[in-house]
């Protein structure tokens, strides 16, 4: 009796183990996904030596530019070093090229076939999301400049 009071504390222990082991890998794996929402603060834009300021107020631009005042959202996967999504964007997260660094990330793209560049810099510690874009056009004068900052927050739905 004593003999089979020992194997099934033995046999317990072993799936206590298991059960511990199983429950700090499933943490270990689980993926670490920040979803920020970041709103317009400011931008500048330079097309043919003409450089605009836009305040957050501003809702009347050029239709070319109005969509780029609305707050942006951002899905980031740390675990992975990998940007999901971005809201104001229709490319695939696996197009996006992305530099993690200890202060800031990076994540880029060029559109195919095209003299388009986008890329975002966001600032870890600030939250400060800053969107440039660039048209190459052949003459550094008549090329297409944007610059947006942008004021990120973790995304809380709020009802």
């Amino acid at each position: 009796n004593m003999q089979n009071n020992f194997v099934i504390f033995i046999n317990m222990k072993k799936i206590f183990f298991i059960i511990i082991f199983t429950l700090s890998w499933v943490n270990i794996s689980q993926a670490k996904v920040i979803d920020l929402y970041c709103e317009f603060i400011e931008g500048k834009a330079k097309q043919k030596d003409e450089i605009q300021n836009y305040s957050t107020t501003d809702y009347t631009v050029h239709q070319k530019f109005s969509e780029h005042f609305r707050g942006v959202r951002v899905k980031i996967d740390i675990s992975k070093k990998k940007v999901l999504k971005i809201s104001d964007e229709d490319i695939p997260p696996e197009d996006f090229k992305t530099i993690f660094n200890d202060d800031e990330i990076w994540f880029y793209w060029q559109e195919l076939d095209t003299d388009f560049y986008v890329h975002y810099i966001l600032n870890r510690y600030t939250g400060k999301l800053r969107k440039e874009m660039r048209q190459l056009t052949g003459n550094p004068k008549n090329d297409l400049y944007i610059v947006q900052v942008f004021n990120c927050l973790k995304a809380k739905q709020l009802f």
